[in-house]
């Protein structure tokens, strides 16, 4: 299969397995929210969400240290050392696990230095342990990723989505207890764990080599990278952890509805990026090769980011009714100028986030590919500070009102000072003319929604998204902003 065919495959098979499994984070979210306001009522329930989303936010922190920067680290030593795969594994397994372990019992002891609810330490310490087999299972998908053989991870992805998403479906609606629902969500991670486990020893054997100096070495790459990215996930997910600690579970509760749906859709970019990163990797060597990939990168992030970001601005209410329910539209525990601050005014604010996300992925590929990361570390540092400091000013007044603004601040300054440094450090120059075409499209895309929002919500989205997406498309195509070209400049064979 030639390396085109072979990318735009991995690329399809990636992108149905994160179909799969969003719609099944989705439903979760819908089924959770939904039950526990109906087995707990309106205020009870909402404080289960906050607990349920709190123990998430807390996990999934930690988790992003056990794999501090091992993943692009790895998924670039595998494919510049396709002949020693084998010694690769070897060495790197019981690296990742002593790493993982050590973390989790960080995050556990801080757990419970920060004083929440028994139910929320406990089910912290309970998902803490699939921080060991997801530090494996995320070595193996570097591996398949490297090899561009991503229809193995991604059936261990839908295979673990289906059967997380069947038993915690099942204990939702049966109203069964908070923490067994976050027992029951173990399953699908160790599925998929399972699963990959099982793909790889089809292609490689598995050794086990303590090997001191690799590890440094390998450290020495993965660190300034591994910085980056949990600096990265601290400004962007601490608010949660932070909201829990100053405010009520109430507050974080209806602050999870909008959290868990921005959670779903930051998967994408950086789905898109991780099959762009190896082209890219290999096109370094060609200047001109490598701004063509660059610039249709950024098209496409553009031309996909922008309408998703102003679609679901303009239909925040119908879709934050489908997903907790009425109680959530009129919900609140803050009130700025005497209006009431719900879950669609955070979802409203907190898109934008999802919005320089989307433009972050390229970044960050850039930045490890140019070996940056020493410079931008600063960035992320100085990133953390503000929206530590910033957060716990404004949360004791604001709540999820002054993190949502917290976040969205943060994302643009960092924006701006990494773009600058890629800027100045590389010959990538962008042409920024699809994204301000884009950027109309979206913008008429919005005006011509706005109003369904009115409507029953079932009503608005079935007839909302697809009235949006023709809009878009059109628009966008009339502008000359939509090309094929964007795509196959992307799945070239390259240089």
């Amino acid at each position: 299969m030639s390396t085109a065919r072979t990318i735009a495959w991995n690329t399809i098979v990636q992108f149905v397995a994160r179909i799969v499994g969003s719609v099944a984070q989705a439903l979760i979210v819908i089924i959770l929210a939904r039950s526990f306001v109906e087995n707990l009522g309106p205020v009870e329930g909402i404080r289960e969400m906050g607990r349920y989303t709190t123990i998430f936010a807390f996990t999934i922190l930690f988790g992003t240290f056990s794999e501090f920067g091992f993943f692009p680290t790895l998924v670039k030593e595998f494919s510049q050392k396709e002949s020693q795969t084998k010694e690769i594994l070897a060495k790197v397994i019981p690296l990742r696990l002593l790493v993982a372990f050590l973390v989790a019992i960080i995050g556990i002891a801080l757990a419970f230095l920060l004083n929440f609810e028994p139910v929320v330490t406990i089910g912290i310490v309970l998902l803490a342990l699939s921080t060991l087999w997801n530090a494996i299972s995320n070595t193996i998908v570097s591996y398949f990723q490297s090899r561009l053989l991503m229809i193995y991870p991604a059936t261990a992805e839908v295979l673990g989505r289906i059967a997380g998403f069947a038993a915690v479906s099942v204990a939702a609606l049966s109203g069964a207890p908070l923490l067994t629902i976050v027992i029951l969500s173990l399953l699908g991670f160790l599925v998929t764990f399972i699963a990959n486990l099982y793909f790889l020893r089809k292609h490689e054997p598995l050794g086990w080599v303590v090997d001191i100096q690799y590890w440094r070495e390998l450290a020495r790459h993965a660190v300034p990278v591994g910085l980056i990215a949990v600096l990265a996930l601290v400004y962007f997910k601490v608010d949660t952890i932070m909201l829990a600690a100053l405010r009520d579970q109430f507050d974080v509760g209806i602050y999870g509805i909008p959290y868990k749906m921005i959670d779903v859709l930051v998967a994408f970019p950086s789905l898109f990026m991780g099959n762009v990163f190896p082209v890219l990797a290999r096109a370094l060597s060609d200047p001109e090769r490598s701004q063509q990939v660059f610039r249709k990168a950024l098209d496409f992030l553009s031309a996909t980011g922008l309408p998703i970001a102003v679609g679901i601005f303009a239909l925040a209410v119908p879709i934050v009714h489908l997903v907790g329910g009425e109680t959530y539209l009129s919900a609140s525990a803050v009130s700025v100028g005497g209006t009431p601050i719900t879950a669609v005014t955070a979802l409203r604010f907190l898109i934008w986030a999802v919005l320089f996300s989307f433009f972050g992925n390229l970044l960050s590929a850039v930045i490890i590919l140019k070996n940056l990361q020493s410079r931008y570390v600063w960035i992320a540092l100085a990133a953390v500070v503000f929206n530590i400091v910033a957060n716990f000013l404004v949360i004791p007044r604001y709540s999820y009102f002054g993190t949502s603004i917290t976040t969205i601040t943060t994302e643009a300054i960092v924006a701006a000072a990494g773009w600058y440094l890629v800027f100045q450090a590389t010959h990538f120059r962008p042409d920024w003319s699809v994204t301000w075409k884009a950027l109309v499209a979206a913008l008429v895309m919005g005006l011509v929604i706005w109003p369904f929002q009115q409507l029953p919500f079932g009503t608005a989205l079935l007839l909302g998204i697809p009235t949006g997406a023709l809009v878009y498309a059109g628009i966008l195509y009339l502008l000359g902003g939509a090309s094929p070209d964007m795509v196959k400049t992307l799945l070239k064979r390259e240089a």
